[in-house]
């Protein structure tokens, strides 16, 4: 699912919210299934025990708000408070909502969408399990971006019906950067910056807000900054790098060295280093941009991968600009080939690479930046780099 891998970058703004659909009513024979299941499996909310063991709880979740999970077993209703609980299992579901799961597995996305769509809607269907089906729905929909994208307009109602219908839900961040990213999928630039700019500010550098992960929130700042590159507002992009670097700076700090998370906050602190760079390149100072990221790429001041291959894409931006398509196209190839969890950085290497190669004109220009620009579509629908790709790849033709 693109949920599990693709949040290393994204966004979070509230747009106008959408009526919801009236919830359907269920037929006799969805109730057969929906009766048949809710006799199986239980559902599983999984909380942190003593020495952080990992304890499970098996029952039917009533309730996943943002500050509590409630869970019944045997008759009886438990609430576990956010911070203990580790992740929830949803079981008693729909047979449609399985069907859907399996159609979104095999990339029949517009399938996938439908299934989840219609629990979305059954009213007789718990709340939880609509809020997820929800969810999933906007999921399958941006998959089918990649060949349909009138399938983000779809997505971006979904998004704006979930933080409008489930207001308190447990996934609400989620839906909110949902929100965000597909104004950034739709170049809608300005939108996309405040809604990750929102969502950054739910994390002081101290404590997030309740139900909010700090670095989910610090990775809305630095999407955030990018979307405000992108739409020419770099007054705006600079405030976001440098609250970025003072917030990942203190939750580094407080964070044991040998805690995941102080990685990860390492991380996002040097990408708002790099900020300086980004906002040379904005300003046409592309010969100082690059000096700037050739120093950091050769230097030891990133002790970071991500951060690293991000300046290695900064390098090759001062390359294009400066006139150099080979060298550029070199950067980014080492970044398409080596950059492995950052579904961002990745897609940007593949737009660079079609993008330079057709500027050389190379005998099989053509044939490869196709092969890389239907790669982002295929792969990466989820990025900022599609619409681009979706562009460069029309004026391609057959």
């Amino acid at each position: 699912m693109f949920t599990a891998l693709l949040l290393t970058a994204i966004p979070f703004a509230a747009g106008p919210a959408v009526a919801a659909p009236s919830l359907a009513p269920a037929s006799s024979a969805f109730e057969a299934n929906l009766r048949a299941v809710q006799e199986g499996r239980p559902d599983l909310v999984v909380i942190r025990g003593r020495r952080d063991a990992e304890v499970p709880v098996a029952g039917t979740i009533v309730e996943a708000r943002l500050d509590e999970v409630v869970i019944e077993v045997d008759g009886k209703e438990t609430g576990y408070k956010a911070d203990k609980v580790l992740r929830i299992q949803l079981n008693r579901v729909p047979r449609e909502f399985e069907d859907g799961e399996k159609h979104l597995k095999a990339r029949r996305f517009a399938e996938a969408a439908t299934a989840f769509k219609d629990v979305a809607d059954t009213s007789s269907v718990r709340t939880p399990v609509r809020a997820v089906a929800l969810l999933q729905a906007i999921e399958a929909e941006i998959g089918l971006s990649g060949s349909d994208a009138a399938a983000l307009g779809r997505a971006r109602s979904l998004a704006d019906r979930f933080v409008s219908d489930f207001s308190d839900h447990r996934d609400l961040p989620l839906a909110r950067r949902w929100q965000a990213r597909l104004a950034h999928l739709v170049g809608e630039f300005g939108a996309a910056a405040d809604g990750y700019a929102a969502l950054f500010g739910e994390f002081d550098g101290t404590q997030a807000k309740t139900g909010y992960e700090p670095i989910a929130c610090l990775e809305a700042g630095l999407a955030g900054a990018h979307a405000a590159l992108e739409g020419d507002d770099a007054s705006k992009a600079r405030d976001l790098f440098a609250a970025l670097e003072e917030k990942s700076t203190a939750l580094a700090a407080s964070l044991e060295a040998t805690d995941p998370l102080a990685a990860q906050a390492q991380a996002l602190r040097e990408r708002a280093q790099l900020g300086e760079g980004w906002i040379l390149l904005q300003s046409d100072k592309g010969t100082q941009a690059r000096s700037f990221f050739k120093s950091r790429v050769d230097g030891s001041q990133l002790s970071t991968a991500q951060a690293r291959f991000e300046a290695r894409i900064g390098l090759a931006r001062g390359f294009e600009t400066g006139g150099e398509p080979r060298a550029a196209q070199l950067e980014y190839a080492i970044v398409s080939a080596t950059a492995f969890g950052d579904r961002d950085l990745v897609a940007r290497a593949l737009l660079g690479q079609a993008a330079t190669t057709l500027t050389l004109g190379d005998t099989d220009a053509r044939i490869l930046a196709k092969q890389w620009l239907g790669a982002i579509l295929d792969r990466f629908p989820d990025t900022p780099s599609a619409r681009p790709a979706r562009e460069l790849l029309a004026t391609l033709g057959e």
